[in-house]
């Protein structure tokens, strides 16, 4: 039997085939066709639903996907005027996910927001917009090359990832946030050239990485799919 994946939603408003305006939890495509072509079968899971304990239970593996920021005071900050989309119903399944996922050592995969969740559970904090906050930053909110390379991330000597995928890969951008202070039992493991913090891992944990990039947006082809494939290989072992 195949490892089952949770994929966490994303709440929007669309309009219905009765042409009304209503609330969805939906996930990209992308996302779930990374985890079938990795030999997974993906489930979306609902984040405007109360968060069901048992629900780490039944999964194999977990994906925490992308999307609007975290209310800062989940880590204790003031918010800036330039957080935006922040969704407390989502932020509470989210968080309560992943504190689940890492008590269980389930495999985890957080993208993008989803690495930010991921510190924020851990007790981490977060920049709240790179542009304000980092005098010569790169630009990390590239939302017109989501689906092309834009800087490189280099990982540590000896991390999983470097293991993984190599000493440095080229990765897209869609991000105005970024860890600042990481979370408990999380190591900073690839940064982008202007030293923010890329990828983050959790050495006790049997597998559990935080990637800041979207690598559902750059395909199968690119090297950074071969994460999908060592992550499904973990959670297939949590079923077997």
């Amino acid at each position: 039997m195949k490892a089952l994946i949770g994929v966490t939603s994303i709440p929007r408003q669309a309009r219905t085939g009765f042409d009304k305006v209503l609330p969805h939890e939906t996930v990209p495509e992308m996302y779930l066709n990374l985890i079938r072509e990795a030999g997974a079968t993906p489930v979306v899971l609902p984040v405007h639903q109360e968060f069901d304990p048992d629900l780490v239970e039944r999964l194999d593996g977990v994906v925490l996907t992308g999307g609007g920021d975290i209310d800062p005071s989940e880590y204790r900050r003031e918010r800036s005027p330039l957080t935006d989309g922040i969704d407390p119903r989502r932020d509470r399944f989210e968080l309560s996910l992943t504190r689940a996922a890492v008590a269980r050592d389930l495999p985890l995969v957080a993208i993008c927001r989803g690495v930010q969740v991921m510190n924020v559970a851990l007790g981490g904090s977060l920049i709240q917009d790179i542009d304000a906050e980092v005098p010569g930053a790169l630009r990390h909110h590239d939302l017109e090359r989501w689906d092309r390379v834009v800087h490189p991330v280099r990982f540590e000597p000896g991390s999983l990832l470097a293991r993984l995928l190599g000493e440095e890969i080229d990765v897209n951008s869609m991000h105005h946030q970024a860890i600042d202070e990481l979370g408990d039992g999380l190591v900073a493991v690839g940064r982008s050239p202007d030293g923010l913090v890329e990828a983050v891992e959790a050495p006790d944990l049997h597998f559990a990485v935080g990637i800041q990039w979207h690598p559902e947006c750059l395909g199968f082809e690119h090297s950074g799919f071969k994460l999908f494939r060592f992550f499904v290989d973990a959670a297939r072992k949590v079923r077997t």
